[in-house]
């Protein structure tokens, strides 16, 4: 089940172990025996004295679509692998000194009230934000709206990654296009080249020149020069022919 972190913003998480008293294998071995058992320590960021201790596989208040209850360190998994990577851990969020026109001092007097994050500040309420004293009003209004800005600004990078990958998207649809056309057009020119008819053979190819020569002068055509190739010889009587065909069939009609 996947929760969203920014859901417990509002919460300071911290995990950690103690040794707990065994008290069946003290009894077993006639000794005292400890565990090393994993805890969390939760408290509600502007309200340090409200804390819950829990241990790390106890349930929760949260379930998953099966309607279980979800051990602590699966709710808070972010800081409880932070917790077993030996990390330091300050909850999701946005620290304070991201925050403009705050003092040192000032933030110094949040980080004391387990205010460690923007949104964190942007979330007190009622006594947990009168705790804060004079101008805690003030502060919440910065950290709500620079929260605001910065949900805006997140749709805007959204939108502009988006737009550019549709861009992307619709480069690569034109070059697909552009493809699927020249293909086109090759497949019809190699069409057209095998449909263009084959020209019959001359009966005058396997005539020798001479012969060529003496049908055409016989046939009242000009005498051809006499270093004319066997193919010009041969399309000479084409056309000579031709145009005897031609002339035959006109008295014909």
């Amino acid at each position: 089940m996947l929760i969203d972190p920014m859901r417990f913003a509002h919460l300071n998480v911290t995990f950690f172990t103690d040794a707990v008293h065994n008290v069946r294998k003290s009894a077993e071995e006639d000794r005292p025996v400890y565990d090393d058992v994993d805890f969390v320590r939760i408290t509600i960021a502007g309200d340090p004295k409200n804390i819950i201790v829990a241990r790390a596989d106890d349930p929760s208040g949260v379930v998953d679509e099966r309607n279980r209850r979800l051990p602590y360190k699966e709710v808070h998994k972010a800081a409880y692998d932070a917790f077993k990577a030996g990390q330091s851990y300050k909850g999701e969020g946005t620290p304070l000194a991201q925050l403009p026109t705050l003092s040192p001092a000032r933030r110094e007097e949040l980080l004391r009230s387990e205010i460690y994050t923007i949104e964190q500040l942007a979330s007190l309420e009622g006594d947990r934000l009168a705790r804060l004293g004079m101008g805690a009003r003030t502060l919440k209004d910065l950290a709500v709206e620079w929260v605001s800005r910065r949900a805006r600004s997140a749709d805007v990078t959204r939108l502009s990654a988006e737009n550019e990958e549709l861009r992307e998207r619709l480069a690569k649809l034109e070059q697909l296009a552009a493809r699927e056309r020249n293909d086109v057009i090759g497949d019809e020119i190699r069409a057209a080249k095998f449909a263009q008819p084959v020209a019959e053979p001359s009966p005058f190819q396997p005539w020798a020149d001479e012969d060529i020569v003496n049908w055409i002068v016989d046939n009242g055509g000009e005498k051809p020069h006499h270093n004319c190739s066997h193919a010009t010889l041969v399309g000479k009587a084409d056309d000579l022919n031709a145009e005897i065909a031609r002339r035959n069939k006109a008295r014909a009609a």
